[in-house]
């Protein structure tokens, strides 16, 4: 493991793309957050009305810091999407996986070392968030007691797996297509149009589609900074879905197994 590890490493650190990619999605995550409290929507000087002001809410206070950023973070997680598809796609362009088979690595291991890239790309962006959060809530949150500051942290394996999923989907796309563009083309297109029309259509069946199930895992943090979200049909929903999280453990564990089977079944 460790020397697939290390041949991985080799080829992300020379990659710039990987290098680019990566800065910016650190860069705009903590920007982000860090500019969250400067937000304020409608007018907050009306009770009756609907308002959202960041910066007069609860949006840095434990424990509710955690759905919030988080949350946020999310939106860029394509980034490292987009490092997957160039990641993998590389590796038939320029003909090193057939390389690496000629030199004695596996199909299986090949996948394993790309896995485990995922997973540990996964965990080092979940790290990050995590301590970014810690910093915010830290510099901003009124609550000091250690049994709020850590409530509610079963968001942060709930936003491992939501980067996971769309990391190990990247994979399968790549490893399906072997180009990059039309490997990027059809993860955008799915991601943005596909996935969610079909949820649409397919109403409460539509929480199993792989994305849909991936976006259920940490819903839009509404609790404690809207006005009257009742009276809009606003649902605050402050907990992780069991159900969500069994469905993309199950979509992680099958686009796993169909990269295998591409890679064990076409001709490199």
């Amino acid at each position: 493991m460790k020397r697939l590890l290390k041949i991985e490493w080799q080829k992300l650190k020379a990659s710039n793309a990987f290098k680019v990619l990566i800065l910016l999605y650190f860069i705009f995550m903590a920007l982000v957050a860090i500019t969250l409290g400067t937000i304020s929507i409608g007018d907050t000087s009306n009770p009756n009305g609907f308002s959202l002001d960041l910066g007069q809410s609860r949006v840095f206070d434990f424990p509710y810091i955690w759905q919030n950023v988080l949350w946020v973070a999310g939106f860029f997680k394509i980034l490292l999407a987009v490092i997957m598809v160039i990641y993998i796609t590389n590796e038939f362009q320029y003909k090193t996986l057939r390389q690496h088979l000629i030199d004695g690595m596996s199909r299986k291991e090949f996948l394993i070392g790309k896995l485990s890239m995922s997973v540990i790309l996964a965990f080092v962006s979940t790290v990050f968030v995590i301590i970014t959060i810690l910093i915010l809530g830290a510099a901003h949150s009124s609550n000091t007691d250690w049994t709020l500051i850590f409530d509610r942290t079963y968001f942060i394996p709930a936003y491992f797996l939501e980067v996971l999923i769309i990391m190990i989907l990247s994979l399968l796309l790549g490893t399906l297509l072997k180009k990059t563009g039309l490997a990027l083309g059809l993860l955008f297109i799915y991601y943005w149009v596909v996935d969610p029309i079909a949820a649409f259509k397919l109403k409460e069946f539509g929480a199993y589609l792989p994305l849909e199930a991936m976006r259920n895992l940490i819903h839009q943090p509404i609790t404690g900074m809207v006005t009257n979200s009742d009276q809009i049909g606003i649902q605050n929903i402050f907990w992780v879905e069991p159900r969500d999280v069994l469905v993309v453990s199950a979509y992680i564990l099958l686009f796993s197994y169909l990269t295998f089977l591409l890679l064990k079944k076409r001709d490199i």
